[in-house]
């Protein structure tokens, strides 16, 4: 066929790609992959979303590792997440998937002292430094309902694009605490 012609050398380097999160359609369409390879490999093709496309499913598989983490050492209390810590995953770049997700759990469970993991928890056990988290979370300081003046809360949205669920996380509280302050303050956007 018309792909003979490749050589060892050009089968090696499709090996390669074929391991690797390259885009095996468009390679097809540039003529650097051969298309008879690409059936050869594409007998059920998945599509997985990224960790950080997966909403809740993040809260979902950090407390699965807990319970797993927890199991495996034997321990007698098993850590929970606070409202603002469970804000602040949906909101972490998980670059690193599942794998680094479940890498941070055991960090925080070994690490963390109390039973309640706290946003700052989170930031210190993570693969990557705070300085590259997004703005919004970098350090969420710990706040009640009560706490929150209209200013703080004007002040995050208009920080966060008005996006409420990450001025939430940058406030350090749930996103059902931050609506009922909003509307306890009469805010609407």
């Amino acid at each position: 066929g018309e792909f003979l012609g490749f050589g060892h050398a050009q089968t090696r380097r499709e090996q390669h790609h074929a391991a690797t999160n390259a885009d095996l359609q468009s390679m097809i369409k540039k003529r650097t992959f051969r298309v008879d390879f690409y059936f050869r490999l594409c007998t059920l093709n998945l599509r997985l979303p990224p960790l950080r496309e997966r909403g809740e499913d993040v809260i979902l598989l950090a407390e699965h590792f807990i319970d797993g983490i927890t199991e495996r050492l034997q321990l007698k209390h098993r850590k929970h997440f606070s409202d603002a810590a469970r804000e602040l995953l949906l909101h972490l770049p998980w670059t690193g998937n599942v794998r680094e997700l479940q890498n941070v759990m055991e960090r925080v469970v070994q690490l963390v002292e109390g039973e309640v993991i706290e946003p700052d928890d989170l930031i210190q056990c993570l693969d990557f430094p705070p300085e590259s988290l997004p703005e919004p979370v970098k350090a969420p300081p710990r706040r009640s309902r009560q706490s929150l003046t209209r200013e703080d809360i004007m002040q995050a949205l208009e920080h966060c694009h008005y996006n409420r669920t990450l001025a939430a996380a940058a406030l350090g509280v749930s996103r059902k605490t931050f609506y009922r302050k909003m509307e306890e303050l009469d805010i609407t956007i």
